[in-house]
């Protein structure tokens, strides 16, 4: 008996065709892709969003914004009531900003680069708010909570204003303690007042955020707070009460 042929031998046991394992590429997002606001096309003015759009605006509208003071009743996004109009700057904190660059002579675009809330999203509700008074799209508690957050970091109590009357024109309680924040943030007493009238202190205190409270101003804060307490819609009283206390301090302390 012959021995069978060692390289025969391995050729006929049976075998197993194995894949190799995938090669896996690990890389870095890439940044998105740069690209124009379709709305905001024309200015002096270059804001660049932090997920890379560019607008494009006249810096007055952003620089020394007529701002129109309104209060009373709600009907549609306009608050109709009395007006109050004054020239104040849109903006203390991009006027200032904007000045510097006008003295280096060194104009270019404007970057804001926080991924949570500047985004494009957020910087086009701002120039539709200080150019319409309104957003030109519906917009979402969570979106109006973002762009609140942009008001209060570039000083902008003027336009916060308008945000608390689109919220307020939406008419429910989640909505009207966003208004109500945006309201306290542009010190309207009035406007807070009417907010708290038609929805009640405790249905606001009991659905307005975190990160909104944080915004107000201690005065409405305390002031909401003793509307609880007392079962009261009598905003501005408590108000006036405390900013009261607050200059009584400040001339003690003098």
């Amino acid at each position: 008996m012959s021995t069978p042929n060692s390289q025969e031998h391995i050729n006929q046991q049976p075998y197993t065709l194995h894949s190799p394992q995938p090669v896996v590429h690990y890389t870095m997002p890439d940044d998105p892709a740069p690209h124009n606001d379709e709305v905001f096309t024309t200015g002096d003015m270059v804001p660049v969003s932090s997920d890379e759009v560019t607008f494009k605006v006249d810096s007055v509208l952003v620089l020394a914004a007529r701002y129109v003071k309104v209060t009373g009743d709600c009907r549609s996004h306009c608050i109709l009531g009395k007006r109050q109009e004054a020239d104040i700057p849109c903006s203390r904190v991009l006027r200032d900003a904007w000045g510097l660059t006008l003295a280096d002579r060194t104009i270019g675009p404007v970057r804001f680069p926080d991924p949570d809330f500047e985004t494009a999203a957020t910087i086009r509700t701002f120039l539709e708010l200080i150019t319409t008074g309104k957003p030109h799209s519906p917009l979402a508690e969570s979106a109006g909570a973002s762009v609140l957050r942009f008001l209060h970091k570039y000083d902008c109590p003027t336009t916060a204003g308008h945000l608390a009357a689109y919220f307020l024109a939406k008419d429910s309680s989640t909505n009207a303690a966003l208004a109500f924040a945006a309201a306290a943030y542009a010190d309207n007493a009035e406007l807070a007042s009417f907010i708290v009238g038609r929805h009640g202190a405790m249905n606001i205190q009991g659905y307005i955020s975190y990160s909104a409270f944080q915004m107000m101003p201690p005065t409405y804060a305390w002031a909401l707070g003793r509307c609880v307490v007392a079962s009261s819609p009598n905003l501005s009283h408590y108000i006036n009460e405390a900013k009261g206390t607050y200059m009584t301090c400040r001339q003690g302390r003098g």
